[in-house]
């Protein structure tokens, strides 16, 4: 079958023994795309018969295109997974059946993504089977250009398959913590850059955006600030039956979509809080407090 996998890596080495097990079921043509990990993720996948290629990490979006780019000769399908990530038997049998069936024309596929959060699968408020882009001609797909919740898009027509992605981390909650920390960094750059109308640029702007993406930048980043984080949470937790996933549902609910959405609001705030009591330029706050290069 004319598929490979994609995996960007850094210090994975935790996650990448099962990950790669988990792909080497469906094809023998796995990349691992690493930024210079200082573990054993890369003597691993070598070991396991990955193909290994190294680049600086910048962001995903940079990461992913510059992937994109190197591979979109090597085969008619890729398949985007994290090293946290493993692929659900639903999901092989369609990549081993349906995938060689699927007609020209068509250039992504969506998969499901769920989410093992303390060892529960997250069953509500709107987070499981979520459709999300990872199967794709590398030919004809772009990564948008964010720094944070890229997503691949391609331009021709699309289609569903039923199977799932698993996205279950072994690294302890104060790893979440830490990486969410510097996510909320990042998407306040990006709320930021929304504000001033400068989000898409000319290559976004010819494929159509995931319906997530439409709904994040015209009707969440118009509420009010932190009352928005708080609608998030009662919509995902009551409205969307979150409360039915118990108490590590709880946990992950209230830090997701509330905890992390405030700590964004409060890194904006306080951005635009120093950028006019200091008299400074959005793009000199953005550094200063964020230490994040801003350019709009």
């Amino acid at each position: 079958m004319n598929l490979i996998i994609l995996i960007m890596t850094f210090n994975e080495e935790i996650h990448i023994k099962r990950c790669l097990e988990s792909c080497l079921s469906v094809t023998k043509s796995i990349y691992i795309v690493d930024s210079y990990s200082t573990d054993k993720t890369t003597s691993i996948a070598k070991n396991m018969g990955a193909k290994v290629l190294y680049r600086p990490f910048d962001n995903h979006a940079n990461q992913l295109n510059w992937s994109l780019k190197k591979l979109e000769f090597e085969a008619q399908w890729l398949l985007r997974i994290d090293a946290d990530e493993i692929i659900s038997e639903n999901l092989k049998s369609e990549l081993l059946f349906s995938l060689p069936r699927v007609k020209e024309n068509i250039e992504g596929i969506y998969v499901n993504r769920n989410i093992v959060f303390l060892g529960k699968t997250i069953r509500h408020g709107s987070c499981y089977e979520r459709k999300t882009m990872r199967l794709v001609r590398p030919k004809k797909a772009m990564c948008e250009d964010r720094l944070m919740d890229e997503h691949l898009l391609v331009k021709g027509k699309k289609i569903n398959f039923k199977g799932s992605i698993y996205d279950h981390s072994l690294k302890p909650f104060t790893f979440w913590i830490s990486k969410h920390n510097s996510y909320a960094s990042k998407e306040a750059v990006e709320m930021i850059k929304l504000r001033k109308n400068n989000l898409d640029n000319k290559k976004t702007r010819k494929n159509k955006l995931p319906l997530v993406v439409i709904l994040k930048n015209n009707i969440y980043s118009n509420l009010p600030f932190f009352l928005r984080p708080l609608i998030y949470f009662i919509y995902r937790y009551f409205i969307r039956l979150g409360f039915l996933d118990g108490k590590k549902g709880f946990i992950f609910h209230f830090m997701q979509s509330f905890w992390y959405r405030i700590l964004v609001d409060v890194k904006i705030f306080e951005v635009y809080y120093f950028s006019k009591k200091n008299k400074k330029s959005l793009n000199y706050s953005v550094k200063k407090i964020l230490d994040i290069d801003l350019k709009i």
